[in-house]
């Protein structure tokens, strides 16, 4: 845990090396990608046992969804660095003829990334490499809920990279705290809706822009013309995937009133199929956070009557039309509970839908094109998904985002790039000056009928 009284030399230290990171051409940003690459694969096992000591996150999971999409992004990002570092000329304006306008892309300075404990691995280096393939320097905040992943992230920082660039502070809210007293130039947050807004009250007080990845209760729709068995199978895995400790997790599914039965029967189907033993699933991060999930449980006859002998591990349940007042309704359940809600026609969905908060993703099952275009053009949701779940997160081509409630600003790909840079407006005036000068005082009725026969041509 770093003490608080040493966060202030951790915050000098990489803001000191913003000028050379900002400066750093493209050849030095592909090497520092190069070598982020290589660290990450000489740290693979120590994260995955860092994972499985944590929330016993099995070691396939922790590949696929930890570290793959790490390498994903320096992927994408090394190759399109080159054309991004590039000055971007733009069209000049006809009065200002031989002028030279152009883009410039510069990193916004020092990043303060505040990760979440669900993918503790992931959501603090996929922004990390954004951040500083963009010409920034950085300070790193992992969750304390994930301890041994924290003290892993901070080895393999402080092995990969120079102190000037790249920071890290482990510790809980007392850090979190004394971090945000501090100004940053940017501010990247993955976690809660009601964090966030802490997040955003304390960065408002310096002005700090914010990349916010927040959550909510993300539907799934299944359509009347939908796969049932194929639309089950891949909810159930959507759901299952780090038991349910998703941001993206489908949290409630709407379905046909005459197929709820048939439906619940293939989910149930499904389980026993797919899903591994209750011991072989990642657990719930704390007995606090598996107790919520127990206590939303208890309220739904239906599922109500199961014991886990491990107190971090819940039960994949699927409870059907639980009232609309009770919590797995009305919160993010972010665990292995799967409400299924029965609808009579699309409408009911849509308005559903549109009065609660605008969800971080949306689901949708439907065969038919003119189906999946209606449901897009009736909702709103930060991504889609349609007839599957989770893989519109997993294609780093695409931005990741929430929209109101669920965040604000996307990463991923070039969309990372573009979340970490100042694009700084460059003029340069050319040789002709005889148009400025003619805008300048003193004002005189020629000037005055000049101005007014432009406005007319324009």
């Amino acid at each position: 845990m770093t003490p608080v009284t040493d966060i202030p030399a951790h915050i000098e230290a990489v803001k000191n090396g913003r000028a050379a990171a900002r400066n750093s051409d493209l050849r030095a940003r592909l090497k520092l990608l190069e070598t982020f690459e290589k660290s990450l694969l000489e740290h693979q096992e120590g994260f995955v046992r860092a994972l499985a000591q944590d929330f016993a996150k099995p070691r396939f999971e922790a590949l696929m969804s930890e570290l793959f999409p790490v390498k994903e992004e320096i992927k994408i990002i090394r190759a399109e660095l080159a054309d991004w570092m590039r000055d971007q000329r733009v069209t000049g304006s006809p009065f200002f003829p031989g002028g030279k306008s152009y883009i410039r892309h510069e990193g916004k300075g020092t990043i303060l990334v505040i990760a979440p404990w669900n993918y503790p691995v992931a959501l603090a280096l996929v922004p990390l490499v954004g951040a500083l393939a963009a010409g920034n320097t950085v300070l790193l905040k992992p969750s304390e809920l994930t301890p041994a992943t924290s003290k892993m992230l901070a080895e393999f920082c402080a092995k990969t990279f120079p102190p000037h660039l790249v920071r890290v502070v482990e510790g809980g809210v007392p850090q979190t705290e004394a971090l945000l007293k501090h100004e940053f130039d940017h501010i990247f947050f993955t976690g809660s809706t009601a964090v966030g807004k802490i997040i955003m009250r304390a960065a408002a007080e310096h002005l700090t822009p914010v990349t916010l990845e927040l959550g909510g209760k993300s539907p799934a729709i299944v359509a009347p013309d939908a796969d049932l068995r194929h639309a089950a199978e891949r909810l159930l895995w959507g759901k299952s995937l780090n038991a349910g400790q998703t941001c993206v997790a489908p949290d409630y599914v709407c379905v046909p009133e005459a197929k709820l039965a048939e439906f619940k029967n293939l989910l149930e189907q499904a389980r026993a199929q797919m899903q591994p033993r209750l011991d072989e699933q990642p657990q719930i991060v704390t007995e606090r956070h598996a107790k919520r999930l127990k206590d939303m449980r208890a309220e739904l006859p239906d599922v109500a009557n199961v014991e886990e002998a491990d107190p971090r591990r819940v039960t994949l349940a699927f409870p059907a039309n639980p009232p609309a007042d009770s919590k797995v309704m009305q919160e993010e359940i972010f665990g292995p509970l799967l409400p299924l809600v029965s609808y009579r026609d699309l409408d009911e969905v849509f308005t559903r839908i549109a009065q609660g908060p605008r969800p971080l993703a949306l689901y949708v099952f439907a065969k038919s094109r003119r189906t999946q275009e209606l449901i897009l053009s009736k909702t709103n949701s930060g991504g889609v998904c349609v007839n599957d779940t989770l893989l519109h997160l997993g294609n780093h081509h695409l931005p990741f985002g929430g929209t109101g409630s669920s965040g604000m600003g996307n990463y991923h790909g070039v969309a990372s790039l573009r979340a970490f840079t100042h694009e700084r407006a460059v003029f340069k005036q050319g040789p002709l000056k005889m148009l400025p000068r003619l805008l300048s005082p003193p004002y005189t009725e020629g000037r005055n009928r000049l101005i007014e026969k432009i406005l007319r041509w324009m």
